[in-house]
């Protein structure tokens, strides 16, 4: 999916830019002539793994998905995201990870709005869009952003932010994070143990953003 120039934005930080063509998802998916029987999307981080079946994953979100739909008002959008993993967000900090999002054809509004709040980021200094979404959540919560719900899923065992004791014991979770800052804490040859004999380097394929539309 080619970026249109019209949605560049040369006024923001090369880095915000980037995470801003994610907010563009909907947009460009459902759009697309050859997509048009697509309805949902699973956006994934380049640094995030699948690591296990994720059939099981799928049929508990789609299920929540339609009970939480009958409670929303016609023609509100909704993203999900799975929880931050270091704060609730009661004590000032980010309440959701962007890395790993579920769209379907409700959810451009929300997307627009997060692309809204990153380049408001940016013009501020704030190099951060999980700080442009968790200031989107609130307005959403309040209310200002009326038209438009973030869901948050509990972790569980379904997303893993690993140290080198989850490698070693081999944690099987459905996405794992591994992210530069943290693997550079974890010695080579445990990533590579644990990737290896998980079979994961062939779930690597899946790293690529996009890959899951159906």
């Amino acid at each position: 999916l080619q970026v249109k120039d019209e949605d560049r934005r040369d006024d923001i930080s090369e880095i915000m830019a980037m995470k801003f063509f994610k907010t563009l998802m909907p947009k460009y998916v459902y759009s697309h002539p050859m997509l048009q029987n697509v309805e949902n999307i699973n956006y994934l981080d380049f640094d995030i793994v699948v690591g296990r079946d994720m059939n099981t994953f799928f049929k508990k979100l789609l299920e929540r998905k339609l009970q939480d739909r009958e409670q929303l008002p016609p023609g509100v959008s909704s993203v999900y995201f799975f929880q931050e993993h270091h704060d609730d967000g009661r004590n000032g900090g980010e309440v959701l990870h962007g890395g790993v999002s579920f769209l379907d054809r409700t959810s451009e509004r929300c997307m627009e709005l997060w692309g809204e709040e990153i380049v408001a980021a940016s013009h501020d200094g704030i190099e951060r869009d999980q700080k442009a979404l968790t200031k989107t959540y609130h307005k959403s919560r309040s209310g200002e952003y009326s038209d438009c719900v973030l869901f948050g899923l509990g972790r569980s065992r379904d997303l893993l932010f690993p140290d080198e004791s989850d490698l070693k014991n081999h944690k099987d979770y459905t996405f794992v994070h591994v992210s530069n800052n943290r693997a550079h804490t974890i010695p080579v040859e445990i990533q590579e143990e644990f990737f290896v004999s998980s079979d994961l380097l062939v779930k690597m394929l899946l790293l690529l953003p996009f890959q899951f539309i159906s």
